[in-house]
């Protein structure tokens, strides 16, 4: 019974933090807003193409890290 409150919670901050970082996303969209902000910080624009790859990398970072916890051991 102790392990159900835990899951319970654990799927309410889920959901919490998800529609958190949705909500922030819908913000700043990297192929209009953030590009033009970085241009008042920059006129590279070697840095300003860079900026769609950091999501990529961000996404792949984890599971990087991770998949020798995951991976069957022999």
């Amino acid at each position: 019974m102790e392990n159900n409150k835990f899951f319970r919670r654990n799927f309410t901050l889920n959901i919490l933090w998800e529609a958190t970082w949705g909500l922030g996303s819908g913000f700043v969209v990297p192929a209009t807003i953030l590009v033009i902000f970085l241009t008042h910080f920059t006129s590279s624009k070697m840095v300003i193409g860079l900026l769609f790859t950091i999501p990529v990398i961000s996404s792949a970072i984890a599971p990087i890290f991770s998949a020798y916890y995951w991976s069957p051991h022999p």
